[in-house]
């Protein structure tokens, strides 16, 4: 989990997404909504709330015949909290450093390492950016 928060086991194609700001071709997006609680807070229950996009008007005419989901009137921009949905994420400087010592030494010894402040550490992740 921690990997993946610091953004070092994403795909390397997520740093650069083409399908960013709806240009994926599909009829929907669908994500986590965070900021929910800034937009619509009578909605908000602390356990997570999902974000649909609809791109095309043949989405938009089933989705709104269906109960399940709850029309919501946005008071500000859902895409504020959201900023993923328009661009990647930065690639961490040390990705590759961590995968070079993933595949010698397993997870654990990879992230000290790589997260390590010590001096020892700092220099040859240095090292390894300069090859």
């Amino acid at each position: 989990m921690q990997a993946f928060l610091a953004d070092f086991s994403l795909r390397p194609s997520c740093y650069a997404c083409p399908a960013k700001g709806g240009k994926s071709g599909s009829d929907l997006t669908i994500g986590d909504f965070w900021g929910i609680e800034k937009i619509a807070p009578e909605i908000d229950d602390d356990k997570g709330c999902s974000l649909v996009i609809v791109h095309t008007d043949k989405k938009v005419n089933r989705l709104s015949n269906n109960s399940i989901l709850s029309e919501i009137s946005l008071r500000q921009d859902p895409f504020k909290g959201n900023p993923n949905y328009y661009t990647s994420p930065y690639q961490p400087v040390n990705r590759a450093f961590f995968f070079s010592q993933f595949g010698k030494n397993g997870f654990c010894k990879a992230w000290k390492k790589t997260m390590s402040t010590k001096l020892q550490d700092r220099i040859l992740r240095k090292i390894y950016q300069l090859l």
